[in-house]
């Protein structure tokens, strides 16, 4: 995925050898999460995600991994003690990912299996029902990208999916994967996206965004 310089992308596949390093890299707080999930994969995304965002951001700033504090927000996203560069991240099994830009940002990465065949009533307003048709993948693998493409632009919004992903409303460029947004009552999104390992992974910006 070519995405503008001003944006930065570190994936991480989770390696148990390096487990406790990254481990280490955590803070109480987040050590806390860990030891309140209840299973061992939940453990293992959190941790894997965390060293993700951490190693970006370290060769973003020529420091130690360890040096990077994070902090979960009012609104439960990810964010650096200062605020700044804006970040997301995502995982999905053994994999994360993270971003990072001076502006809004959100990464989604979901693993490309079978879903609900009625997902799209929950994703997808009725003026959207055409992508079923004209996007060139099969079923489950066009829910899967649609569902990244909405989450990567929720969080990049701070939302979530406590805004109904129904208003936004996608244009796919599928050839050049890539996807504009059209967000009610908000400003224009642009998502790009690529497939990877199984999974599809998209990285959501603001249409607007300067790009240096």
């Amino acid at each position: 995925m070519k995405l503008p310089p001003n944006i930065a992308l570190r994936w991480l596949t989770h390696d148990a050898a390096m487990a406790p390093t990254w481990m280490a890299w955590l803070t109480d707080e987040e050590r806390a999460q860990v030891a309140s999930f209840g299973h061992p994969d939940r453990r293992r995304e959190f941790v894997t995600g965390r060293a993700a965002l951490r190693l970006l951001l370290a060769d973003e700033q020529h420091s130690d991994p360890q040096a990077i504090t994070l902090e979960t927000a009012s609104d439960g996203a990810v964010e650096t003690a200062q605020g700044h560069p804006q970040v997301s991240l995502a995982h999905t099994g053994p994999h994360a990912v993270a971003v990072a830009a001076p502006h809004p940002v959100g990464v989604d990465l979901e693993h490309i299996q079978p879903r609900r065949p009625d997902l799209h009533r929950f994703l997808l307003h009725p003026s959207e029902y055409d992508i079923l048709d004209t996007v060139p993948l099969a079923r489950d693998e066009l829910l899967v990208l649609l569902w990244t493409l909405k989450e990567a632009t929720l969080k990049g919004l701070r939302t979530g999916f406590r805004r109904s992903p129904k208003t936004l409303r996608l244009t796919i460029d599928f050839p050049a994967r890539a996807a504009a947004v059209a967000v009610v009552d908000g400003a224009p999104w642009t998502v790009q996206f690529q497939r990877a390992h199984g999974c599809w992974l998209s990285v959501a910006r603001p249409a607007a965004t300067v790009l240096s």
